[in-house]
Parts: structure tokens; sequence; C-alpha cells
């Protein structure tokens, strides 16, 4: 099968983009994989695009969103890790106007059949590249109880203030998406993180952190999967229950006062701590790679009726 991939072209670690993981599971599958990125210049993108449809003729359009750079287009899958309204009007309209609509969230896909979607499912689209994620051997530099990789909101960062009080041996990696550090986390700060570097530091760690943004009822951000994936043990804020069993591959908190009590039992007892990490990497190598997740998809998609 040929399946246009259009998705928003991105500065860093092209070979770790997501997109760039879906491309790789495809042709794992078996198909023709064709990638057009996006650039900043809607009308062209759009000139370029339906140029591209119309010679190299491909029977599915994967639709990628996440920057409003291109004009509504049609009959697309349409691949969204954040609710529509987040999304630019234009982006909205390419999802309502989708053949199908893959979620990050079930709450996601939910609200995208309310709002009008044709089909909206959730796979969800996170996983993983068990080449990419896996375990590597543990760095010194990398070495800490406790780590969070990811985007430091503000929210988050009143949630690491708290444990810092509690003398947590924390390091933070991320982006700070508004700008703004707390002063008294710039000791434990150690700025944006990429590919390879990312599992090598989930594989020098005791636990790693997965408070999930919020606007993931039930969870599913790419970190639920990459964590486990390099073996780490994961303590996150919520998760599926058909993707993770809670206390058996995957522990829970619930607030902060939770938190800061359960790194320190799982500290202290290295050998649950273990387990469960183990357990967890069985879990997703086994049923989270994006391989399984196309697989599925493109089943899904053949189900469909065939002017949907």
């Amino acid at each position: 099968m040929k399946i246009l991939l259009v998705t928003p072209a991105h500065p860093h670690l092209t070979l770790w983009q997501p997109q760039n993981l879906w491309r790789r599971a495809l042709i794992n599958l078996g198909h023709s994989v064709n990638i057009f990125r996006l650039t900043d210049n809607k009308w062209l993108n759009r000139f370029k695009l339906h140029r591209l449809i119309n010679s190299w003729e491909p029977q599915q359009i994967f639709f990628s969103a996440g920057k409003d750079i291109i004009l509504p287009i049609k009959h697309t899958v349409f691949f969204s890790g954040v609710p529509y309204r987040m999304l630019s009007r234009s982006e909205t309209v390419t999802g309502l106007q989708a053949k199908l609509v893959v979620a990050n969230d079930p709450a996601h896909a939910k609200s995208w059949l309310k709002r009008g979607a044709k089909q909206a499912i959730c796979l969800p689209i996170s996983a993983i590249d068990p080449k990419l994620h896996r375990p590597t051997p543990p760095l010194p530099r990398y070495q800490a109880d406790v780590v969070f990789i990811g985007g430091l909101s503000l929210e988050r960062q009143k949630l690491f203030q708290k444990l810092m009080k509690s003398k947590i041996n924390l390091k933070l990696y991320g982006t700070l998406p508004d700008g703004f550090l707390a002063p008294s986390l710039k000791s434990i700060y150690a700025g944006p993180v990429w590919g390879k570097t990312i599992t090598q530091i989930y594989s020098s760690c005791s636990i790693a952190l997965n408070p999930v943004p919020p606007h993931m009822p039930t969870g599913g951000n790419l970190r639920t999967f990459e964590i486990p994936a390099c073996g780490a043990f994961q303590l996150a804020s919520r998760t599926n229950p058909n993707w993770f069993v809670s206390s058996r591959e995957i522990v829970i908190y619930q607030h902060a006062p939770d938190l800061i009590a359960k790194i320190d039992y799982y500290l202290h007892h290295p050998q649950a701590r273990r387990k469960i990490a183990q357990a967890g990497y069985k879990r997703v190598h086994h049923d989270h790679t994006y391989k399984k997740r196309f697989k599925l998809l493109l089943q899904l998609l053949a189900a469909l009726p065939p002017h949907s």
C-alpha cells in the first residue's frame, strides 16, 4: 500500500521524531511510505501537497496535527495527541473531514465524535520502537534517584518544588514552555535532551517520573511508553488500565504527599522496584510498539465503508 505521511517538520533529531518512527513501522509492515514535510507557508504547502498527491496517488493519507501551517484537506487519517480545542481551525476542519481521527486518549476520541467527526478511535498514537527505545548501560553522569524528562510547565514545577523540600535527589531535563524556571529548581535543572540521551538517562536512574499532562484524562503521552521501554521504573499520575496494570507494571500516585511517600518506599525497596520495571518492560515491548499500532490501524481502515 502507498501511504503518504503529512507532518510538521521538526528541527531536532529527525530519526527520533515520532512520525519517522511511524514511517519505520509502516515500512516494516511492507508498505511504501512517502513523507511530506510541512513548512511555514500555508499556500505553498497546499500547492505542493496536492501536486504530490496527484503524481504519487497514495492509497492512504496520514495527517499529523501540531501546527497551523496548511489549509484544510479532506479524506485523511487524522492523528492528534491533544483535544481538538487545542488545535487551530484549519486542523480541526481537517479532522472533521477525515475518514478517521486517531487520538491519544479515549476522552479525546469521544470529544471528536461529539464534535461531528465521522469516525474516531484511541490506539493510542504513542508507542515505542524496540530498536531505539531500549535499555543502555548506566552512565555515572546521568545517575540519580529520581528523574523527570519533559516540558517543565508551571504546574509541574510546583510539584517538583514540593519534592525538593523533602530532600529527594531529583534531576530535571526538558524545555521551559512558559519561559520560566523557579529559582529553587535551577540547581537540579540540566536543560533539554533529545534522542538517545533520553534512553541513557532513563537507563541510569532509579525512578522516572511521569506527571501526565492535564489535557490527557487517561494518559498516553510518549513517556508512558518510553520509560518502561528503557527498563526504568515508572511513577505516573495516571494511566489507562488497559495499557499497564497498576502496582504490577507501573505505579500510580494520587498527589504530592503520596508521590513523596512512594518515592521513599521504592528507593528503599529496590527488589520490588526492579520487579515492576521488568514487568513494564515486557509489557511495552510486547503490546505497545509502533508496528503493532499501525498493524491494528490498517486493519481498522480496511473495515471502514469505502466512502467514509
